[in-house]
């Protein structure tokens, strides 16, 4: 069975192999992390994913890197994660394929660190994205988020967001998504710091999108459960569009303004561009995604070139990072769009 999976996902990879003069036209700068002129030609680069194919913030990277790195002749390898069997799959297949460079998502921990040694053992460079890899032998960079932290300075800002806005009683409803731990880490720890902070407000419900039809449905539950509910608080950009959704289908676009809220998650082009319409979708969490992964790779190639050694001056304190994290309203919303 490993080994019918391991054919399929090869011929996945064969067809996503992309290579010089596809994706687009030019290097581009990406404010100042884009590619250099002193940058290796060439470079073989494996990317596995989970939901690579579908994730507005993967397609919106996928986009930039082959605007980037095609003109230098890179070819990417791209897998989108289906499950935790397909780490070990893609991770064999990135080997035979003599990456250099591999960009591997952290959603599935301990596949992912299972197979870092053989990245190591292999010569190849790894970039971790979105999970904790500190001291993980074959981790040569590592971007990422703590959820609980993140959480928290999401729940706090919207309990500001809360006080200065909603008269009388805040009823606030999170939806979660409990079949991801790091996700419902994310919806809790809003919860707590949201309870914590509101002056006068309280969290009714933390709804889980996993379960039922569609996230929206989840939202719709929600909102029927509890129809006096004046706040919404997400965990990721896909659920926040959907919240929004379910929100103005029970009206609150009608209600008047700053009235009820929804307050979404990673401040995707979608996302930015409803709170651009100026309606109860009040704002979003950006996380410098893009930016941090371009700054990822960057350094990832200067370790490749460096002959896979670090460059002079790095600390083990240098090797993992957190995103950083600001709330996105409307009046910065414009600035944010189609950017970085």
């Amino acid at each position: 069975m490993k080994r019918l999976l391991a054919l399929i996902l090869a011929a996945a990879m064969a067809i996503s192999v992309v290579g010089c003069g596809q994706g687009g036209s030019s290097a581009s700068g990406a404010g100042g992390s884009g590619a250099s002129a002193g940058q290796s030609e060439g470079l073989k680069v494996g990317i596995a994913f989970a939901g690579w194919n579908t994730n507005q913030n993967w397609l919106q990277l996928r986009e930039l890197l082959h605007e980037t790195y095609d003109p230098l002749g890179y070819t990417f390898y791209e897998v989108d994660l289906a499950s935790a069997e397909d780490v070990p799959v893609a991770a064999e297949n990135f080997i035979s394929a003599g990456c250099d460079i591999v960009l591997l998502h952290g959603h599935y921990k301990e596949a992912a660190a299972a197979v870092l040694p053989l990245f190591k053992e292999a010569g190849i460079a790894v970039g971790m994205v979105d999970n904790d890899f500190k001291g993980y032998d074959g981790m040569t960079y590592c971007v990422r988020c703590d959820d609980v932290e993140t959480g928290t300075f999401m729940g706090q800002e919207v309990a500001k967001w809360v006080n200065e806005n909603i008269e009388g009683e805040a009823i606030v409803g999170i939806l979660g998504y409990e079949a991801m731990e790091a996700f419902g880490s994310r919806a809790w720890a809003i919860k707590d710091a949201m309870e914590a902070n509101m002056e006068n407000g309280r969290v009714v419900i933390v709804g889980d999108a996993s379960v039922g039809d569609s996230q929206m449905a989840s939202a719709e539950n929600m909102l029927s459960a509890y129809p006096d509910m004046n706040v919404m608080v997400t965990i990721a950009g896909s659920m926040s569009v959907a919240c929004y959704e379910a929100c103005k289908a029970a009206g609150w676009d009608e209600r008047p303004k700053d009235s009820c809220g929804v307050f979404g998650w990673d401040a995707t082009d979608d996302e930015l561009n409803i709170i651009l319409e100026d309606n109860c979708f009040k704002a979003s969490l950006d996380l410098d995604l893009q930016h941090q992964y371009m700054i990822l790779m960057e350094k990832l190639i200067e370790y490749v070139e460096n002959g896979n050694q670090y460059p002079e001056g790095v600390t083990e304190d240098d090797l993992q990072w957190d995103y950083p994290m600001k709330l996105v309203y409307i009046d910065e919303a414009e600035d944010y769009l189609g950017s970085l």
